[in-house]
């Protein structure tokens, strides 16, 4: 975790863990990121391998792709 995020973090909080790639413009068209949701224990509750298209946002509790407003 970066230094000035571990330093604003509190034990419970709940944060966003991200990876990046690097890959050419063909790759990055074809990939679809993985996203693990887990519970309040950090245990995986399920696996999202969905493409969710440019304009739309993922629904964590519904588990659905939708529009954004």
């Amino acid at each position: 975790m970066a230094v000035a995020a571990a330093r604003l973090t509190q034990v419970d909080d709940r944060i966003i863990v991200i990876a990046y790639a690097e890959m050419d413009p063909e790759e990055a068209r074809k990939h679809v990121p993985t996203v693990v949701v887990v519970d309040e224990n950090n245990n995986p509750k399920r696996t999202l391998n969905e493409h969710v298209k440019h304009g739309e946002t993922y629904d964590l509790k519904k588990g659905v792709a939708q529009t954004s407003r």
